[in-house]
Parts: structure tokens; sequence; C-alpha cells
């Protein structure tokens, strides 16, 4: 279950309250209790197990297959410094680039692992990856058009929108942009195929080259349009607000009283904290208890139900021999 979502600067959440505050000595001072020898228990805190879920906060999302030129890309229109390698998932973990547009804008892109088939089950790095691009704003689809791509272009648009479609249907709702690799080494039908496969989708291809730099100050400015596009219509995307009224028993302020074996038991929030709370070892204290207990009309309940001088009266863990007063 979702507790939170934390997706703007300063969120807050509370995950787990604390118990309420104990009261001092001077709380309980009456006309017959000048100096009172106990003061009061706070309350447990809530506890709960969670698990955090980090989710990185980038303007674009580099996507394509494993060894696509995701990570060549970024270390050349950023300062980021991705491990670069000639095999499939070089990137176990997702990097952060900072890139400048012109003297007044700029993004952050990220550099994700690659997508294989079967991702959105969490095959391969699936699961690190859609994560992470559930909160870009831009995704930008890398396609490799050169001669020794592993696949065709078509294949490998259609794999990655496919996982991320069946992950969450949301990220095709983003603005999308296709970006055609490796153009120092091209293989022109690979890249007619890629072209048309962005066309039949709508989104607009860039080719380039992240060896020769062919294409990437086309391909910064083009991102930096769309950042900036999106960042006017979206906004942080946040969770829902609903308010929910929940009943819980254990807050209920009242009392019952039943038979249990020889004896009987209260039961209720109200008194069973009171009970808990206090140090009964002292006797102001437990007079304190016994004067408190007669006033909600504990002592009175008891006596309709036949409690008699000397019976046992179970509260909490607490077990009292009843004495009514007068």
């Amino acid at each position: 279950r979702l507790l939170a979502d934390l997706v703007a600067p300063g969120s807050e959440v509370v995950v787990a309250r604390g118990g309420r505050g104990g009261r001092g000595n001077a709380s309980f001072v009456s006309p017959v209790r000048r100096a009172p020898d106990f003061a009061e228990r706070g309350e447990r805190g809530e506890e709960r197990v969670i698990r955090l879920e980090l989710k990185l906060l980038a303007d674009v999302g580099v996507v394509g297959l494993p060894n696509a030129g995701k990570s060549t890309l970024i270390s050349r229109i950023s300062a980021a410094r991705p491990r670069i390698a000639d095999y499939p998932f070089t990137t176990l973990q997702p990097v952060l680039g900072v890139v400048r547009v012109d003297e007044e804008r700029s993004f952050v892109i990220s550099d994700l692992p690659g997508l294989v088939e079967g991702a959105h089950l969490g095959r391969g790095l699936g699961l690190r990856f859609l994560r992470h691009v559930e909160r870009t704003a831009v995704i930008l689809h890398l396609v490799d058009v050169s001669v020794g791509a592993a696949a065709p272009p078509a294949e490998a648009l259609d794999t990655v929108v496919r996982e991320m479609e069946l992950y969450s249907p949301g990220l095709l709702r983003r603005p999308q942009l296709v970006a055609a690799s490796k153009m120092d080494v091209v293989d022109p039908p690979r890249l007619r195929e890629a072209e048309e496969a962005a066309r039949n989708r709508g989104w607009e291809l860039i080719p380039i080259s992240a060896v020769s730099g062919m294409g990437l100050d086309s391909l910064v400015r083009r991102l930096g349009d769309l950042v900036e596009k999106a960042r006017e219509e979206r906004g942080y995307e946040a969770s829902e607000e609903r308010t929910l009224y929940l009943f819980d028993p254990s807050r209920e302020k009242g009392f019952r009283v039943r038979r249990e074996g020889e004896g009987f038991r209260v039961e209720g929030e109200a008194v069973e904290s009171m009970v808990r709370r206090l140090d009964l070892s002292k006797p102001q204290a437990l007079a304190y208890v016994q004067s408190r207990l007669k006033r909600m009309g504990v002592e009175e309940e008891l006596l309709k139900q036949g409690a008699a001088e000397g019976d046992t009266v179970i509260i909490g863990d607490y077990v009292f021999d009843f004495l009514p007063e007068g």
C-alpha cells in the first residue's frame, strides 16, 4: 500500500506517529494532594515497517536496448561520466548529467540501464530502470542504426515501447523523441526503417553520432524545448490526496464491563491507558486511579453487574481487588 509519493521539494509525510507525552506530577495537584509523588508515563508510539523507493527526478530519461549508445551520448552532452564498454548492461545504475542548452537554459538527463523484453516483470535490469523513468518529463528513445546493431530499429523501438506500456501506460503520454544513434557507422536501410517507425508513431527523429558529434547540438536544443514546455504544463505530478475516515476501536473513549472467570474485566482505551501510564506502586497513584474510575462510572457499572467487595477486577495487564467507596 502506497503511503506517500514525495515528488516536490520539501514534501513531508508522517508514517508513524509518536505516542502522547505523559503529564508531570504537577498535573495531579489537588486540595488533598499537595505534593503528588507520581507522574504519568507517555504512550507508546506507532511502529511500522516501511520500504523506501528512490525514483530519480530527471527532466529527460534516455531509453533503449542494451548497448544502444546511451552512456556514450550522455558523456558527450553533459559532464557525467558513466561507464562505457562494448557489451550489454554496462550501466547498472542510473547516471544523472546536467546538459546546458544555452546561457539561460539547462536540464537534467538520466542514463538508465538498458531495457530488454520482459523488463516490466523484472527481467534483466527492468524494474531498476522502469521505476526511474516514471519521474522523467521527456523520454528520449535511442535506436541503433549501425551495421552491427543487435536488432532492427523498428523491433528495438517496439520492444522498449511495449515494456513501458505494460509497466505504466501513462509513460507513453509524455513527450517522446527518437534519436538514431551511431550515424558514423550507419546502415542506410536501418536508418530508413527507424525513420518510418518513428513517423508511424508520430514522433520526431533526429540522426546523431556521439562519436563524431553529428546532430548533438540539434538534439540538445530540441530536448531543451520539450523540457521547457513540459515544465510549464506539468509541474510536479503528486498523488491525489484523499481523506480517509476510519473507525478505530482502540481509540474509543468509552468502556465496557464483562464477566471473566470468577471476576470482571473492564475494557476501553481510556481506562486501559490510565492504568498503563501510571506507576501503581505509588499509593497516591493508586488512589488517583480509584477516584478516576469512580468518576467515570466504572465502579457503578461493576456494582450493577453484581461485583462485590473483594472480587477480582482486571484492567489491561493489571489485576485489582474491588473495594467500592462508601
